[in-house]
Parts: C-alpha cells; structure tokens; sequence
C-alpha cells in the first residue's frame, strides 16, 4: 500500500468501479475516468481529515 493513500471498503470499491464503468459509458477513456476517480477518492480522503 502506498504511504497517505486512503483504502477503501469493498462496498467503496465497488462503487468506485461503477463511478468508473459510468465515467466510460459517458465517453471517457478508461485510464482517465480511474485516474478521474482516484483524484475524487483522494479528494474525499482530505476532506474527511480536515473535520
């Protein structure tokens, strides 16, 4: 695992896997809807830490 990055629960992996199959349905190329959703995870993670 890398250092600072958030782990998920598998109900949030899966999720992450429809935002990203969604991103893909809409056009998006599947390298950018993961990176797309990642910075989103990311996102999310700081926010969390921040309250």
């Amino acid at each position: 695992m890398l250092l600072n990055e958030p782990t998920l629960t598998h109900e949030e992996q899966q999720k992450a896997a429809e935002r990203v199959l969604e991103l893909m349905r809409q056009g998006m190329s599947s390298g950018q809807a993961i990176q797309q959703v990642a910075d989103e995870i990311r996102a999310a993670s700081a926010s969390k830490k921040e309250d």
